[in-house]
């Protein structure tokens, strides 16, 4: 089965992190999970099971399930990948494939970019001032 794992360095919230699985799903529907780092295991498990094609991943109608564990585990790396490094503009694995035994990640792409204002806290998101946008 195959899936697709993002992350890209939002201005106004961090890092975001996407899940969804690949495919028309995707392209047609917009059929995403999105999380902001750090993830527990909940938050992982959450944005696998909370896309509209997820029971695909678990056997849908007499299918083989895929190993879940190690598409989590997958997401869980990119997720901290982003965290900790604020130069990743952007990461797409655009194509994993998920299986019973494991997933394989073949195609992946990366962006990294200078960093002028670092986060200075992993847990601060700051909105913009809509103060100054308003009528006085």
């Amino acid at each position: 089965m195959p899936v697709a794992i993002r992350s890209v360095e939002d201005p106004l919230f961090g890092p975001v992190v996407s899940f969804g699985i690949s495919g028309p799903v995707i392209e047609l529907l917009g059929d995403w999970s999105f999380r902001i780092p750090p993830l527990s295991d909940h938050d992982v498990a959450a944005m696998v099971r909370e896309v509209k094609s997820s029971p695909l991943l678990f056997g849908y109608r007499g299918a083989e399930p895929v190993d879940v564990g190690a598409v989590e585990q997958l997401i869980t790396k990119v997720a901290q990948l982003q965290n900790d490094l604020p130069q990743v503009s952007a990461l797409e694995l655009s194509l994993v494939l998920a299986g019973t035994e494991g997933a394989a990640v073949l195609a992946a792409e990366a962006r990294l970019a200078r960093v002028r204002d670092p986060r200075p806290d992993s847990f601060l998101r700051r909105l913009p001032d809509v103060t100054a946008t308003l009528p006085e």
